[in-house]
């Protein structure tokens, strides 16, 4: 095992240097191209090796009567921790609640981890951290520290924890947001129905008495006296009119006798149909 971005050379050493020619493998995969090889190939240097050249090793030589295969050389290369934290940053925790912290890290070999709360150190050692925050004393910042056991390095992170009083306010759920946008939508809905009738229900009733007072307007061009009655749909355009007449055949009255009673015009009704 290497450390991370270290150096590492590797030497392909053959019995007979003329005439031999020397190829670099990882993973069963050529390294001739981009390779750092010198004394005629059979040097490879590994230059600030990171994670990607972690992997298995070989190199063959060969000339014009034979060839050769070395065993192979595992490489790993140490790296990390890189550490992540389980809630992080500020969290509102209930008093008399549990608390479960839960920390992760990226680590070749695996780190080894350990707590602290207020910077000092607690007993557990795994990668988890549980605690009943049963008094105020429990407020405040709980760390995860993680070490590399071969490179000894190590990185932590920190959550700090405040206490309230009852439960905190989760805020409002995706349900309830759309409860309230139905409900919204369903009062405008309502409120735009009711002025619909209300204005239609005061046309009508003006119209209506219009109506009552005989104020609604005739036909222009008909004779005067004549009613006038709009046709509904689907009945025949039909128009009525009273025509008055004076009986124009009686004779005079006679001298000495008594007048006649007057009298009163003759009405007749006559049926007109529009075509």
């Amino acid at each position: 095992m290497v450390e991370e971005n270290t150096n590492v050379t590797l030497n392909c050493s053959t019995s007979n240097t003329t005439g031999v020619r020397v190829t670099w493998f990882k993973d069963d995969k050529s390294l001739s191209a981009g390779a750092d090889l010198s004394d005629g190939d059979r040097i490879l240097t590994l230059t600030r090796v990171t994670k990607s050249n972690t992997g298995l090793y070989r190199c063959t030589a060969s000339n014009f009567v034979s060839s050769a295969e070395s065993n192979l050389v595992n490489i790993t290369v140490a790296y990390g921790p890189v550490i992540q934290l389980n809630p992080e940053g500020t969290v509102e925790k209930s008093l008399n609640s549990d608390l479960k912290l839960e920390c992760t890290a990226d680590s070749v070999p695996g780190a080894l981890f350990q707590w602290f709360f207020n910077n000092t150190k607690q007993e557990a050692t795994g990668n988890s951290f549980q605690v009943q925050l049963s008094n105020w004393a429990n407020e405040g910042n709980y760390t995860c520290q993680a070490t590399n056991p071969f490179t000894h390095r190590n990185a932590t992170k920190t959550v700090y924890v405040k206490l309230i009083e009852g439960s905190p306010d989760p805020g409002l759920s995706p349900g309830a947001i759309a409860g309230i946008v139905i409900g919204c939508l369903a009062g405008v809905g309502l409120v735009a129905g009711l002025l619909y009738f209300i204005c239609t229900k005061t046309s009508l009733g003006r119209t209506e008495r219009q109506a009552s007072n005989g104020n609604v307007p005739s036909a222009p061009g008909h004779n005067e006296g004549v009613t006038d009655t709009k046709p509904k749909a689907a009945e025949e355009d039909l128009q009525y009119s009273i025509l008055a007449f004076k009986d124009s055949n009686r004779s005079p009255p006679r001298p000495g006798s008594e007048a006649p009673p007057p009298s009163d015009g003759v009405t007749i009704y006559s049926e007109i149909k529009k075509k």
